[in-house]
């Protein structure tokens, strides 16, 4: 359908060129002859410059031009123009066209004629451009999809790995709690699952997965479990974002933080929502031994950058092994 759509439009503009160009011979050839032997002069000099101009177009540029073969596209050249001189010559209608001194008469043809040559290469270095530039935006936008969709792969196999153990060692203890833990661990992986598929997702369905997330992790702290705070406006309007962009920052601070070993470590998110934007806070205490919590942000700021260009602030800030990621999200880009 869109190549149809491209050759009508292709179709529309060459016709609407070529019939200017027939009434404006017709309007100077009409101040000279009848109107009867201006349309045949018209029609008969239209046709040596469509017979030019598309062999050039269609034959002369991708056999000899494009090939770099410019000594015989330029040599070829002169043998079309001075061939369709001849037959301005032998068919009389040159005495009529073109003026009485030879040399004048030559010069004039070459000019005239050369200049739709000239508008013909024009057509297709500029369409040859159009094309290359569709092409490359078809090309980076198939590769933003591509890399975009290996971000959230790489991002999904975390969320198991970081709660199974922690659900195995309930299942002796407190089979009925493991249960839930289960239940919750089964809403997290069908989301990092399923919502990878998808280019956007609703903000309040990673919201609650977020909070399932974080009943996993608190079962695994037991007794520490408040030293995970998550404060967050209820989410009333159909906000999509990315999916799995806010629970991977989560993530990451769970995976570089020292939660599990220091009782006076602590995980704060917040997430505050506007009519205008989407501001998500994630901060943790980290041991200097530990692996620097900022590694595994490189993915998020990838993923920031494909899906919100120009439309998402990120601020980071590290001070006295505390580690915090702030984004502002503008709702008309997600």
């Amino acid at each position: 359908m869109v190549q149809s759509n491209q050759q009508i439009k292709r179709f529309l503009i060459h016709s609407a060129f070529w019939i200017f160009i027939f009434m404006y011979e017709m309007d100077y050839l009409l101040d000279i002859f009848s109107l009867q032997t201006a349309i045949l002069l018209s029609l008969f000099e239209l046709a040596c410059y469509m017979t030019e101009a598309y062999i050039n177009l269609g034959v002369l540029i991708p056999r000899f031009a494009v090939k770099g073969k410019w000594k015989i596209y330029i040599s070829t050249i002169i043998l079309l123009l001075s061939g369709i001189y001849f037959v301005y010559v032998f068919s009389g209608l040159g005495n009529m066209l073109l003026a009485e001194d030879t040399g004048r008469a030559m010069l004039t043809f070459f000019i005239n004629h050369a200049l739709f040559i000239l508008i013909s290469f024009l057509y297709w270095y500029v369409t040859k451009y159009e094309k290359e530039k569709r092409r490359s935006i078809e090309l980076e936008n198939q590769k933003l999809k591509s890399e975009l969709e290996l971000l959230k792969s790489q991002l999904s196999p975390h969320f198991l790995f970081n709660t199974l153990n922690g659900i195995y060692s309930l299942i002796l203890i407190d089979p009925t709690k493991a249960a839930t833990l289960v239940d919750n661990l089964s809403v997290v992986l069908r989301y990092s699952i399923y919502s990878t598929k998808l280019n956007l997702v609703k903000l309040n369905e990673e919201v609650d997965v977020i909070q399932n997330y974080l009943l996993l992790q608190q079962a695994r702290l037991q007794n520490s479990g408040s030293n995970i705070i998550f404060t967050t406006d209820t989410v009333t309007q159909q906000l999509e974002i990315p999916p799995l962009l806010l629970l991977s920052i989560v993530e990451n601070a769970f995976k570089h933080s020292d939660i599990f070993e220091n009782e006076n470590a602590f995980i704060k998110i917040i997430l505050k929502v506007t009519n205008q934007e989407i501001q998500f806070s994630v901060s943790n205490t980290y041991q200097p031994k530990s692996t620097h919590p900022g590694i595994g942000l490189e993915n998020i700021k990838k993923q920031l950058a494909i899906a919100y260009p120009n439309a998402a602030q990120l601020t980071i800030q590290d001070e006295n092994q505390i580690f915090s990621i702030h984004i502002k999200l503008l709702h008309e880009a997600a």
